[in-house]
C-alpha cells in the first residue's frame, strides 16, 4: 500500500479559498491538488493508495469535511475528464475524416502529377504531397490512438483518489 503524505498547518492549505457557490462541496487548493495527483502518479495503478495528512491536533476534528472536500474534488475533476475525454473522440472522428481527405486529395495530386516528377521541381512537389497527407494523418492517429490510453489512464487515477483512504495524524507545533 502506497502512502501519501501531506504536512499541513491550517485548513486552507488544503481547501480552496474562493465561495465554494454554486457548488455545493469545497475543492481543493490547485497546490494540494497538484501534489496529490503526481505523487499517487508514482506509484502503479493497482497499487492500493492511502492519504495521511498531517497537521496540528486542533485540526482533527475538520477530518470529515476535508475527506469529503478531497473525495468530491476528485470525483468532480474525474467528471470532467471523462466529458474532456468525450468530446476529444467526437472530435477525433471529424479530424480523422479531414486527414483521410487531405491524404487522398494529395495522393491523387501525386498520381497527376507523375509527369512532373521528371524535374527537381518536380520531384519535390511530389514528395512534399505525400508528406503533407502523411501529417495530415498524425494528429487524428495521435487522438485515437495514444490520448485515449493517456485519458483512459488519468479517469482510473481520479476515481482512485476519489475513494483514497484519508487519516490524520497529529504534529507538534513548533513555537517560534
Amino acid at each position: 500500500m502506497a502512502l501519501i503524505e501531506i504536512h499541513i498547518r491550517t485548513q486552507k492549505q488544503l481547501l480552496d479559498s474562493l465561495d465554494p457557490s454554486p457548488f455545493h462541496e469545497r475543492s481543493l487548493d490547485r497546490n494540494a491538488h497538484t501534489y496529490i495527483l503526481e505523487c499517487a502518479g508514482e506509484y502503479p495503478p493497482h497499487e492500493a493508495l492511502n492519504l495521511l495528512i498531517q497537521g496540528p491536533e486542533n485540526m482533527r476534528p475538520c477530518l470529515a469535511e476535508m475527506t469529503q472536500a478531497i473525495h468530491g474534488h476528485y470525483r468532480l475533476a474525474h467528471t470532467q475528464a471523462l466529458r474532456r475525454h468525450r468530446y476529444r473522440m467526437r472530435s477525433s472522428k471529424a479530424i480523422l475524416l479531414a486527414g483521410s481527405v487531405v491524404m487522398i486529395a494529395s495522393l491523387a495530386l501525386h498520381t497527376i502529377l507523375d509527369d512532373w516528377t521528371k524535374t527537381a521541381f518536380g520531384k519535390g512537389l511530389a514528395e512534399g504531397l505525400l508528406v503533407l497527407g502523411w501529417v495530415a494523418l498524425w494528429r487524428p492517429i495521435d487522438m485515437l490512438l495514444y490520448e485515449r490510453f493517456e485519458s483512459w489512464q488519468e479517469r482510473q487515477l481520479l476515481d482512485k483518489l476519489a475513494q483514497i483512504p484519508v487519516e490524520f495524524a497529529a504534529i507538534k507545533e513548533d513555537h517560534q
